[in-house]
């Protein structure tokens, strides 16, 4: 429970499955009453990693994720389900 902070209860899981497979979903309510769920999973794998998740307003968020050396190299895509004509 936050009362001072942007949301009034944050409530989250976690799961391994394993060496590369992480999922997790979170339940927040903010201070205006709304409340908002979102499902997500994260695996590496030789290349790179990827991210992916999805709320209950319907917004999808896709996150590529590949390390060279030093330099960091990402891909991040969003979309609105629920308003198919706003930009992606």
């Amino acid at each position: 429970m936050m009362p001072m902070g942007p949301e009034k209860f944050v409530f989250g899981v976690h799961g391994r499955h394993g060496k590369r497979l992480d999922t997790f979903a979170e339940f927040k309510i903010d201070n205006t009453d709304r409340s908002e769920t979102l499902i997500g999973f994260k695996t590496k794998f030789a290349a790179g990693e990827v991210r992916g998740c999805i709320t209950s307003s319907m917004k999808v968020e896709s996150i590529y994720r590949k390390f060279i050396n030093m330099f960091e190299l990402e891909l991040q895509t969003k979309m609105d389900l629920a308003n198919p004509s706003a930009p992606t």
